[in-house]
């Protein structure tokens, strides 16, 4: 009994999280916020995780053009955070830095695919090591936000997208660990990571789509007016 409210439970979950990754490109059509690069270039990085996910869903990935697809994935998906950050981020020294990451990070990726023609271990030491460089460069955006003495409402929009990421990454590390570094004994499935990693799929997109919509909310307002200034009985007497 236990076992089939477990597995409803994860189809569940697995369903939204399915729906989940759509819902900031959903945000940015509806609001009209394409126009917003920021915006858009994490919509398209989850529309594309939402795509692959489908795949999964579809039970697509046990074929041999699906399996590539994934595989592939998995070793770009840290190449193109990379370039999301970079063209997301307000902090010159924070994008020096990820220039130089991504060429050398990409440089060793398609190395180290060519040599062992994408062996199943070089494909697992690519995708933590690029998970961790991920996690640490949105670390820093976060430091170097609360250093700031003032920010702008679209600085603190973008936190409610570091925020989520930094759980995400952060939960990405730990199903790492426990699928490849401590694996679950063979009479056990990698169900429990499957929600974990679902779950702060959900809190991630959620995070940042509170922020999407806060920040169309706060465009849509007209400027305020200034109040018109009265006059006291001095100006009006020197008026007369």
């Amino acid at each position: 009994m236990k076992e089939i409210v477990y597995t409803q439970v994860y189809r569940i979950i697995s369903a939204i999280t399915a729906v989940s990754f759509f819902l900031p490109v959903i945000i940015l059509l509806v609001k009209r916020m394409w126009k917003h690069r920021e915006f858009t270039w994490f919509a398209c990085y989850w529309l594309i995780g939402g795509i692959i996910n489908l795949i999964d869903i579809l039970g697509l990935a046990d074929t041999i053009g699906g399996s590539w697809i994934n595989r592939a994935y998995n070793l770009f998906e840290a190449p193109f955070m990379l370039t999301v950050l970079y063209f997301t981020s307000q902090n010159k020294t924070i994008r020096k830095a990820l220039i130089r990451v991504f060429v050398i990070f990409m440089t060793a990726e398609l190395l180290t695919t060519f040599i062992t023609r994408l062996h199943a271990i070089t494909e697992i030491v690519m995708v933590g090591l690029g998970t961790l460089i991920i996690l640490t460069f949105i670390i820093w955006e976060i430091i170097s936000y609360l250093v700031k003495i003032e920010h702008s409402h679209f600085e603190k929009v973008m936190q409610f997208v570091y925020a989520g990421l930094i759980f995400e990454y952060g939960i990405s590390i730990i199903t790492f660990i426990f699928s490849y570094i401590y694996p679950p004994p063979p009479n056990k499935d990698y169900t429990d990571n499957y929600i974990l990693y679902d779950i702060s799929i959900i809190i991630t997109i959620a995070l940042a789509s509170w922020g999407f919509i806060s920040y169309g909310e706060k465009q849509k307002k007209p400027p305020q007016k200034p109040p018109a200034r009265k006059r006291n009985k001095d100006e009006e007497f020197m008026f007369i």
